[in-house]
């Protein structure tokens, strides 16, 4: 025990030892960095003290620069200026100039609307009417094909069909050709009344054009209103079809219904 304690304070002394030499050490090395860093911030003051010196000095000589380039702006400004009261002015007669063309441009464009829209209403009473014919067809088929039971009833609604759709056809036929010589009146009248005043010929083309396009909208409410009673028709034939089925299933419900009534009364007497 006295030997490991011996040993014991042996260490210890070492360890002590070992321990003020790294203690030291450590205050060496850290008087050594106390000293790098006070160079070290003698050397950044120097050269923050030269820095800023030479750019004192690059301040100066922006100072004179700008001051020469601010001379040289207001120079190319003025220039610059006058260029563009030149290209302005240059601008507004292009812009009068084009305002004209543009205008001369739409004249034509409302013109060539005006025919266009012209030649739509053509071609759509014409596929209206061609609308009408093939769907009068296909009636007629269906007409035949649903009503084959009762055919005296099927041909004369047929004939009914045919004689109203004849009638309708006959109507729009008569007011497009109404509207027809209506709109060649007003061609003569408005060439004739361009020759006596411009302006008045102007005004009597807008007033022509309302009319042309309240007309459309008559003429579009009546075929709307066609079209409409033509459903309520198909409407009412489907509820009177679906009706008959209803009456014809309700008889053969009936009939089935006797006859199983029939053979069980025939079973219960034989049983």
């Amino acid at each position: 025990e006295a030997q490991e304690e011996e040993k014991r304070r042996q260490r210890e002394s070492q360890r002590e030892k070992e321990e003020r030499e790294k203690k030291e050490r450590e205050a060496q090395e850290e008087e050594k960095r106390r000293q790098k860093r006070s160079e070290e911030e003698k050397q950044r003051e120097k050269e923050e003290r030269e820095r800023k010196q030479k750019e004192e000095q690059e301040a100066e000589k922006r100072r004179q620069r700008e001051a020469q380039e601010e001379e040289k702006r207001k120079q190319r400004e003025a220039q610059e200026e006058e260029k563009r009261r030149q290209r302005e002015s240059q601008r507004e007669k292009e812009e009068r100039e084009k305002k004209e063309r543009e205008a001369q441009e739409e004249e034509k464009r409302r013109q060539k609307r005006s025919e266009e829209e012209k030649q739509r209403e053509k071609e759509e009473r014409e596929r209206k009417q061609k609308e009408e014919q093939e769907a009068e067809k296909r009636r007629q088929r269906e007409a035949q094909e649903e009503e084959k039971r009762k055919q005296r009833e099927a041909q004369e609604e047929e004939k009914r069909r045919q004689r109203e759709s004849q009638r309708e056809k006959e109507e729009r036929e008569r007011k497009q050709k109404e509207e027809q010589e209506v709109e060649k009146r007003r061609q003569r009248e408005a060439q004739e009344e361009e020759k006596r005043k411009q302006k008045e010929a102007q005004e009597e083309e807008k007033r022509r054009q309302r009319e042309a396009q309240r007309e459309k909208e008559e003429r579009e409410k009546k075929e709307r209103e066609a079209q409409e009673e033509e459903k309520r028709r198909q409407k009412r034939s489907e509820e009177e079809k679906q009706r008959k089925q209803r009456e014809k299933e309700e008889r053969e419900r009936k009939q089935k219904e006797e006859q199983e009534a029939e053979k069980r009364r025939q079973r219960e007497a034989q049983e």
